[in-house]
C-alpha cells in the first residue's frame, strides 16, 4: 500500500465494521453514479464487484479503509494481493474511507485505455 498511503500503518477491522462500511460505500457509489463527468456510465451494479479491504492508520492517527472494487480477476491471487490495473474502465474503482470520521474521502473510478 506504499503507493497509496506512504506514512500509513496496518490496522485491522471486524466483520461488523465491514458491514457498517457498506452503508457508506452504497451512498458514495449512488452519489458518484449521478456525476456524469467521471466515466461512471461504465460502472457495473455495485453487487457485481468483488472487494478488497485494507485497514490502516494514517499519519494523523485516524483509521482509514481503502477498498478496491473489481469485476474480473486474474487467478486467485486477488485474495492475497491488491489488484492494481492501469485504466480498467468500469470494472475497477477504489474508495477511501476515513473510518474515524465515518466519511468517504474519495471514490476513484479507473480511466479508459
Amino acid at each position: 500500500m506504499d503507493w497509496q498511503f506512504p506514512n500509513a500503518h496496518p490496522d485491522s477491522m471486524t466483520t461488523a465494521q465491514v458491514d457498517s462500511a457498506e452503508e457508506l460505500i452504497d451512498s458514495a457509489y449512488t452519489a458518484c453514479l449521478r456525476d456524469t463527468n467521471k466515466h461512471i456510465h461504465l460502472m457495473q451494479p455495485l453487487q457485481a464487484y468483488r472487494r478488497q479491504y485494507v485497514a490502516l492508520t494514517n499519519d494523523q492517527g485516524e483509521r482509514e479503509i481503502w477498498i478496491n472494487f473489481f469485476c474480473c480477476t486474474f487467478g486467485n491471487d486477488w485474495r492475497h494481493y491488491a489488484m492494481v490495473v492501469d485504466d480498467g474502465g468500469g470494472c475497477f474503482f477504489q474508495i477511501r474511507l476515513n473510518w474515524s470520521k465515518k466519511k468517504v474521502e474519495e471514490l476513484i473510478p479507473n480511466g479508459i485505455a
